[in-house]
């Protein structure tokens, strides 16, 4: 039996129970953001404009990440590494959960400067 630091008593059983339902939350999380992408980027290359019918979509996963969406998912994100690293009783998971938060803010200013980098002549 494993102890969590507030005295509960967690079987290893109930352990993996917790660990499958954390799984199934982030994969039901990850298809609903997949669909949600895919419905704008089918919607915005409906009209065959060409290639700028992405800034929208560009312009909004942007939006979502480095806004109020991204800063809740990233709070949620090292919570789960804080209670994930009190079942494991270890901060690796801790870690974890604060390299994915500043990975998720500062992805697209980083994407952004690496495509938009011009080297001198």
């Amino acid at each position: 039996m494993n102890a969590i630091s507030n005295g509960i008593q967690l079987t290893e059983d109930q352990l993996e129970k917790i660990k499958i339902a954390t799984m199934n939350v982030l994969v039901i999380l990850s298809f609903f953001i997949l669909f949600t992408v895919c419905n704008e980027v089918f919607a915005t290359t409906a009209t065959g404009t060409g290639a700028e019918d992405f800034s929208d979509v560009h312009d909004r996963i942007v939006a979502w990440t480095t806004g109020v969406m991204g800063k809740t998912i990233s709070i949620g994100m090292v919570l789960i590494g804080i209670i994930m690293g009190m079942v494991r009783q270890s901060l690796v998971a801790f870690v974890i959960g604060i390299g994915a938060a500043l990975g998720l803010n500062y992805t697209p200013t980083l994407i952004e400067n690496v495509f938009s980098a011009t080297l001198p002549l």
